[in-house]
């Protein structure tokens, strides 16, 4: 039996607002292998970030669980959350979330600060090279191109070496060639260093290029797509 990275069992999130509950997620099974690359579809407002936002640990389930690399996060306290974060997730954001006045190995060490940055900075080193950023180690990375921007995010998520990572939208900020680009790297971590990579993404594209597609309707997950899949790169 495969050993599962991420699992969810009748996993659901209502918002009250007034007398009324907005529906995130309603029952929602998913199970994703460790290793695998896969991406999260779905019209606006069909729970995608919300799933994504609960199975990182940013938010807390209405009810159901989250099993994170065979750790049951709602078994966890509120206060102890922040280790599996820090340890077993690494997050990529549409908007990068840099700090504009640090340099790329700055904003790459930031995560590093409660345990002590300068054990990491060989690694720090080695990840700017990974990603294709050697020899920018010291330049402010509000002088960075966009795709150069995202390309430090993601060297940021990887710098406590854990094994998921989650992203929401990584390219949507970005032209057509240069999100074919850091498409390429999220699939080269999960096929050359075994990360688990789960992406929520609207471009047909780079859904398409993941081994799996999970397709989300009203905050269920639908059976058949909601989007034509007919773009290959």
């Amino acid at each position: 039996m495969e050993e599962l990275a991420i699992s969810t069992q009748n996993l659901r999130k209502f918002y009250k607002r007034g007398e009324v509950f907005d529906v995130g997620v309603d029952s929602v099974d998913i199970s994703v292998k460790k290793g695998e690359f896969t991406s999260v579809m779905g019209p606006s407002g069909s729970g995608k970030t919300t799933l994504l936002n609960l199975i990182g640990a940013l938010d807390k389930p209405t009810d159901g669980k989250v099993i994170l690399d065979g750790i049951d996060l709602t078994a966890i306290p509120e206060r102890k959350l922040y280790k599996v974060r820090r340890d077993k997730l690494g997050f990529i954001f549409q908007s990068f979330y840099l700090v504009p006045t640090m340099t790329a190995l700055e904003n790459i060490l930031l995560p590093t600060l409660p345990v002590g940055k300068k054990k990491f900075r060989e690694r720090a080193e080695h990840l700017l090279k990974l990603v294709g950023l050697e020899g920018l180690e010291t330049k402010k990375v509000n002088f960075l191109s966009s795709g150069q921007q995202q390309r430090v995010a993601i060297a940021r998520s990887l710098i406590m070496n854990p094994p998921i990572i989650l992203a929401d939208e990584p390219t949507g900020n970005l032209d057509s060639q240069t999100g074919s680009e850091i498409f390429h790297l999220l699939r080269d971590l999960s096929k050359k260093e075994g990360k688990t990579v789960m992406i929520v993404t609207h471009d047909t594209r780079i859904a398409k290029g993941t081994e799996r597609i999970i397709f989300l309707k009203d905050g269920r997950i639908s059976e058949k797509p909601s989007v034509e899949l007919n773009i290959t790169f």
